[in-house]
């Protein structure tokens, strides 16, 4: 090599060295201005509370993991939340809302954006929720539709097959967010989750269905109502399921209470109130046949509002305290299976209403 070219190749050599250095230094200040924008107390942050998430995911899949096959399970809060309707007209549900839903005891607000859903979809979300139950929140659960079907009690005809589709495409494009109070340790705290019901999709090379439960949505699912499977697959409207699930959220073997208006409101059921108490009183007799509710404790009483003097009717009943042995269950939980309201560290208080008397 010449001098000459040894003089070019140092030179070039130089150069890149030099444009290496130019643009090192570039992205150092980038990094340094990225950096400044954000709070240490961010970065400090972040890794505590993936921590934390990851830590009650565990503690969900812990308790749901113990849940016997026979029994369905949600989030005690959603048991009083008016995500399910049953208009006095199904025809008349809309493809699409967003609102302001009627809300129970501890719930301080309730949006909701999403088609209506009625107890046929909310069947359907529960048996997913059976499905999904020993593996964590967010894993695909792949699975075919025929045996979704089996699990809710119908055949795999093609219109029952289309209709469970329909269905959890509607679970899937239901999303809420939602403010609660709730006793944790002792003390009333409140939260705040934004979440979908479901995620859900068609595996195109094996026609499997994919679904899997929003990781949002943890920190309801850390505190349970339960409800026995077969007897809601043997109730007979879907007012019923709707009663079966709101009584599942509250305490065993005490008196409770709720306005009719209230009720009605929160089943989203827009038809006569003279039907809807007709509806109500024939589904507390069916949760009485089927263990739910203390015989002879359901009624319609009418009671004087404390303030205006107006009578007020109110539905009445008492949950039963009946336990299940680990034989019953069909899982060796290693203690006796409550099947009402089973908390992870969590309580959340029995619905009540103000104090009444009979007129």
């Amino acid at each position: 090599m010449s001098a000459l070219e040894d003089y070019e190749a140092r030179e070039e050599r130089a150069e890149r060295e030099a444009a290496a250095e130019m643009r090192a230094c570039a992205a150092h200040k980038v990094a340094m201005a990225v950096q400044a924008e954000v709070p240490a107390s961010v970065a400090d942050y972040a890794p505590a509370a993936a921590e934390r998430d990851e830590a009650l995911l565990k503690k969900v899949l812990h308790q749901t993991r113990r849940v016997p096959a026979g029994m369905a399970f949600l989030p005690t809060e959603l048991t009083r939340a008016g995500l399910i309707r049953s208009p006095a007209n199904s025809n008349d549900r809309p493809e699409l809302v967003k609102q302001e839903l009627a809300m129970g005891r501890g719930i301080q607000s309730l949006v909701y954006t999403g088609p209506e859903l009625g107890p046929k979809e909310e069947t359907a979300w529960l048996a997913v929720l059976m499905l999904a139950r020993t593996q964590m929140l967010g894993t695909r659960i792949y699975f075919k539709i025929a045996e979704l079907l089996k699990i809710c009690g119908l055949n795999d005809s093609a219109d029952n097959f289309v209709a469970m589709r329909m269905r959890l495409s509607r679970l899937s494009q239901a999303h809420f967010s939602i403010d609660y109070t709730r006793k944790v340790a002792g003390k009333s705290r409140k939260f705040h989750v934004e979440t979908h019901l479901l995620g859900f999709e068609i595996e195109q090379e094996t026609g499997d269905t994919v679904v899997w439960l929003d990781p949002s949505g943890v920190q309801l699912y850390s505190n349970l109502s339960y409800q026995p499977w077969d007897v809601r697959l043997g109730l007979a409207t879907g007012i019923s399921q709707q009663l079966l699930t709101y009584v599942s959220g509250h305490a065993q073997d005490k008196q409770q209470t709720i306005k009719v208006e209230e009720l009605q409101a929160l089943f989203g059921y827009n038809g006569p109130t003279s039907r809807f108490v007709r509806a109500c009183k024939s589904a507390l007799k069916e949760l009485e046949v089927g263990g739910i509710i203390v015989e002879g404790t359901s009624k319609v009483a009418t009671a004087r509002d404390p303030d205006t003097r107006q009578p007020i009717q109110r539905f009445v009943w008492r949950r039963t305290a009946k336990k299940q042995s680990n034989i019953e269950c069909g899982l060796d939980l290693g203690v006796e299976f409550d099947a009402g309201v089973v908390e992870a560290e969590t309580e959340t208080a029995a619905v009540d209403d103000e104090s009444w008397g009979d007129i």
